[in-house]
């Protein structure tokens, strides 16, 4: 029906209620993907709309349909580091991450969201990006490492500590450093992961028990 791209165009732009944006946004990417206004339409709502979901449905849509426009990364790169809702933020990572990671602007963006993002899914999100993609740098293994020690939330220390325990098992400095995880990490998570990752990975280790013994009888916390 000629009529019903039109309709959908009106819908994605001026219906109140969020999920009917959502939807006609997605309909169009879905159905009308060839029609030339569709991908400006998509760039609008993703950067206009109110709603975080229809803002990410756009971002995702463009990225998995308009992975060629040369338009597509700048505004991913824009909506990683500008969006206010951070579910957004985190798609933009994620789906640069996903179709750009051979660029050399998206590490410079992941390293610009640990530093600087103030939500921790999105640091999270940046921080498993990396030590998947860019675990030969060994540069990475020191940034994830400080993040293991410095970030202010617990379950971005905790991905950090799994990350580097797996990624950088052969470097003999990571037994040492998970150690110090075990006993100075002030959540019990962390401290937790640490010690999981040295039973597992490290048993051979004639540190590791001692380690575990004091653990099991001086930590403050029942799950360590």
């Amino acid at each position: 029906d000629p009529g019903t791209a039109p309709l959908l165009r009106d819908r994605a732009t001026t219906d109140w209620h969020e999920s009917v944006r959502e939807a006609a946004v997605e309909a169009l990417a879905t159905g009308w993907h060839d029609d030339p206004g569709t991908a400006p339409l998509l760039h609008d709502r993703a950067s206009t709309d109110q709603d975080e979901w229809v803002r990410r449905s756009a971002l995702e849509a463009l990225a998995a349909r308009w992975h060629d426009d040369p338009a597509t990364a700048p505004l991913l790169h824009t909506r990683a580091t500008a969006d206010r809702h951070e579910d957004v933020r985190q798609a933009a990572v994620e789906a640069l991450v996903s179709g750009w990671h051979d660029d050399p602007g998206t590490v410079s963006l992941l390293r610009n969201r640990i530093a600087g993002d103030w939500h921790e899914s999105v640091r999270q999100a940046a921080m498993e990006a990396l030590a998947v993609f860019w675990h030969g740098d060994p540069a990475i293994a020191q940034l994830l490492r400080s993040c293991a020690a410095t970030d202010h939330h617990w379950d971005v220390r905790h991905t950090a500590v799994l990350a580097v325990a797996a990624l950088w098992h052969d470097d003999p400095d990571t037994a040492l450093w998970l150690r110090e995880r075990a006993t100075t990490d002030w959540h019990e998570s962390v401290r937790q992961a640490a010690i999981e990752a040295l039973a597992t990975g490290w048993h051979d280790d004639p540190g590791t028990a001692p380690l575990l013994r004091d653990r099991a009888t001086t930590d403050s916390h029942e799950s360590v």
